[in-house]
């Protein structure tokens, strides 16, 4: 278990120096704790500005650590939405109705972001497990359509978690999609989603949320960097995710990169659903060692953790003399559509997930993974530093992202005295 609380708390960078930066040069390497990344996307408007987030001016002003506004009661809470522009409307998006599923699927993959040539994309399947959660609510499945066409042009989640902060219970909506089709978003919807969104959790009498992404808006409590171990070199260097430095032929990497044919860990397999009384109690173990957690019970890891084919892969380590589970680790996939590639038409990445370790090194566990990872058909594995993760990423040849984006932990109405490392992290973001 990690020892809690040993050196996290670090002071807020100046992101309002940031903001005015324009044109800088991108570095090859993650900035250090006290640092803004040149490349981060700064977002400073009107709106975060009246949003009960962490202002960039208050970042280092003493304030009271805790909720900004405080909850009023649920009968007090705005019953309506706001006005649309005419030619929009507030419609629910059945998550469980596969006509509307189908749509949003379609949607997403139209408009949602993309980096270079490359988009990503949620299979149905994926969409249906992330927003569908233990305690999902349907009325924060947020969409707008427009009237003339009856299509849907934009959509946002909130997904009812119990989360852990500093070993005290909160209860946010975790924001997964924000998506506003590619020709509307000089209308704002964005900030009318967020509100709208805001308000129907309140109205569930939840007061906090928790989102993450590669943008700066005010104020990040933490970040951290994606970091790739390529799988299949070879494709990762069509695919310009992975440069060839002089001297270096694909040959090289390979013989670098090269992963076995088979786990070494005695009684590694794959996790079944008779496991998740003993994973449940392995994950609540290592969990306690970090400051941002979900709240972990069986049902949790029955949704999250247990196998489901072209979700997510889980694998325990069993003790072939008593039978009992002593590790586990599990990922997650995730497709990238390619465009404009003759070669490759889509890039399939293995997301590190949750794991805990008792009696396996963490090295040697995460390698077995990495067997795994090349079996499942998977291109590349990829990781945040965040929970134990820095303790084998080096060593198992994780680098830096290509593009070196920082990944940006939030809270709405909620705000810490203090950023948070990385490592403080227990929360995987989806």
């Amino acid at each position: 278990m990690a020892d809690a609380g040993d050196g996290w708390t670090i002071r807020y960078p100046n992101y309002r120096a940031a903001v005015t930066v324009k044109n800088s040069p991108s570095s090859d390497l993650p900035p250090s704790s006290s640092d803004i990344p040149s490349s981060s996307r700064c977002i400073v408007n009107e709106f975060w500005e009246t949003q009960p987030v962490l202002q960039f001016k208050d970042v280092n002003e003493p304030f009271t650590e805790g909720p900004i506004l405080s909850p009023i009661p649920v009968s007090d809470v705005k019953k309506e939405p706001d006005n649309l522009p005419s030619n929009f409307e507030w419609q629910p998006i059945d998550i469980d109705d596969d006509d509307s599923l189908v749509e949003l699927h379609r949607f997403l993959e139209n408009n949602f972001a993309e980096m270079d040539a490359r988009a990503f994309t949620y299979s149905t399947e994926f969409l249906r497990w992330i927003l569908c959660s233990p305690g999902s609510i349907k009325s924060l499945h947020v969409g707008v359509f427009a009237k003339n066409t009856t299509k849907l042009v934009g959509f946002i989640s909130g997904v009812p978690t119990s989360i852990r902060l500093k070993g005290e219970p909160l209860r946010v909506a975790v924001v997964n999609i924000l998506c506003v089709h590619k020709k509307l978003r000089f209308k704002k919807l964005a900030p009318v989603l967020i509100k709208e969104l805001a308000r129907r959790a309140q109205l569930e009498d939840i007061w906090q949320g928790f989102y993450a992404n590669t943008y700066i808006s005010p104020t990040p409590f933490s970040t951290s960097y994606w970091m790739d171990r390529p799988i299949n070199s070879k494709k990762l260097v069509d695919l310009g995710l992975v440069k060839l430095r002089q001297g270096f032929n694909t040959s090289r990497l390979n013989r670098i990169y090269k992963i076995p044919e088979v786990t070494t860990t005695r009684g590694f397999r794959r996790m079944e659903p008779a496991d998740v009384p003993a994973v449940t109690h392995l994950l609540q173990d290592y969990l306690r060692g970090f400051w941002v957690t979900p709240e972990v019970d069986e049902r949790f890891v029955e949704h999250y953790i247990v196998p489901k084919e072209g979700l997510v892969n889980s694998y325990v380590v069993e003790n072939p003399e008593n039978q009992a589970i002593t590790d586990f680790c599990s990922f997650f996939h995730r497709k990238t559509l390619i465009k404009n590639n003759p070669k490759h038409s889509e890039l399939m990445s293995a997301i590190l997930f949750y794991y805990a370790s008792s009696k396996t090194p963490l090295v040697r566990l995460m390698k077995d993974l990495l067997v795994m990872a090349k079996k499942d058909g998977c291109d590349l594995i990829r990781a945040h530093g965040i929970m134990g993760n820095e303790t084998f990423l080096d060593k198992l040849l994780f680098r830096l992202n290509r593009l070196g984006l920082p990944f940006n932990y939030y809270f709405y109405n909620y705000r810490l005295n203090g950023a948070l490392k990385p490592r403080a992290l227990g929360f995987v973001a989806l």
